[in-house]
């Protein structure tokens, strides 16, 4: 493609980043009726599980006691599950 398209294509298009200015606090409370224990944010999974360890699912942790949204999020390293 010539430069002067590459240009006219980049104008038309954009990128839309709906989630940029929140925090995670902000995108579970907004998120609550969702299954959010379905998602997987965790480095380093054990039998498809968040570990629990790791600062991934730290970050987690603390965003959903952040929120008050209850954690249903199953961990490895829990003994007893929500």
């Amino acid at each position: 493609l010539s430069i002067r398209r590459q240009r006219q294509m980049c104008i038309r298009d954009s990128i839309e980043a709906p989630y940029l200015n929140l925090n995670k606090e902000d995108i579970i409370e907004s998120h609550r009726d969702l299954p959010l224990e379905l998602t997987l944010t965790c480095m380093a999974p054990n039998r498809s599980m968040h570990c629990g360890l790791c600062n991934k699912c730290e970050e987690r942790k603390g965003a959903f006691a952040q929120s008050g949204v209850i954690d249903k999020t199953r961990y490895a390293d829990m003994k007893e599950q929500v």
